[in-house]
């Protein structure tokens, strides 16, 4: 993994979810010699990943569990890993099985013998996941303490202040289909106007006072740099406008009051759980 981060290959976040799935992984075979792996133990750890509960750490009822107590629960269907969750973490674990089956010269069958559960096919992954209907956008929208910015009693996630980012982001996201950490990182720079339209970029880097480039935050792949036009209705609001304060005020980010997560290695992701109780 060091290898992997000196060279640039993986980011802090990827070293982080690899780690997690690969220690998980030793911990359902066992922290055993690599000649003493077999095949049926890899099956019986694949078996026990299948029954592995989900958010183990945060759930009070397996969180105190060793992971020789869980294999021995019969997990129910509803709070176990979910199938997409349980693929990713098997294409990792192959992963490393295949790099250390190179690194010791160890049998082939050592990186096949975990199978990744098949999907359905017939189903369309376009709408497995929930989607906002129309109703839920136009309540999240047209919400007092949304349209207000007023301060409510109480504990209440509402109670916050509405801010820049807890204002635009639902809007930036509706109108552009960006993704919410591409927005939650965004630069003043960002925002330009190309072929007289006014636009924002999606790309890892910006130009500084010197007008040299210089990497300020990662894209999920190549494909995600892209320029995204800004929607007539974040202009009719004042996007363009806002932007333009935020910049005579010296500001560098568009959403400076959203912190920066040393766990997630995201700005999104102390916003997305707010929304989320929102």
């Amino acid at each position: 993994m060091e290898e992997k981060k000196a060279k640039g290959n993986w980011t802090p976040k990827t070293v982080l979810d690899i780690s997690d799935k690969v220690n998980l992984f030793i911990a359902l075979l066992g922290d055993i010699k690599l000649c003493d792996i077999t095949q049926e133990r890899l099956k019986a750890a694949e078996c026990a990943l299948f029954n592995f509960p989900k958010n183990k750490a945060k759930n009070p009822k397996y969180r105190d569990l060793t992971i020789e107590e869980i294999k021995k629960l019969d997990i129910p269907v509803e709070e176990r890993l979910s199938r997409t969750t349980v693929v990713n973490y098997i294409n990792q674990i192959n992963g490393f099985l295949s790099w250390i089956k190179t690194l010791y010269e160890l049998p082939d069958w050592i990186s096949v013998i975990m199978s990744a559960p098949k999907g359905d096919k017939t189903e369309d992954t376009r709408t497995s996941k929930a989607v906002f209907e129309v109703t839920d956008l136009r309540r999240i929208v047209t919400d007092e303490w949304y349209m207000k910015g007023e301060k409510r009693l109480g504990n209440s996630p509402r109670g916050a202040l509405l801010d820049g980012a807890r204002f635009w982001l639902p809007l930036m996201a509706l109108f552009s289909g960006a993704r919410l950490e591409e927005l939650c990182q965004l630069y003043i720079a960002n925002f330009k106007v190309i072929d007289e339209t006014k636009c924002f970029e999606l790309t890892s880097v910006i130009e500084d006072e010197d007008g040299k480039l210089k990497k300020v935050k990662g894209l999920k792949n190549t494909a995600s740099k892209r320029v995204v036009p800004i929607h007539n209705e974040l202009l009719k609001l004042g996007l363009w406008e806002y932007i333009q304060e935020l910049k005579e005020k010296g500001h560098t980010r568009v959403f400076e009051e959203l912190t920066f997560s040393d766990s997630a290695q995201k700005y999104s992701h102390n916003y997305s759980k707010w929304f989320n109780r929102y």
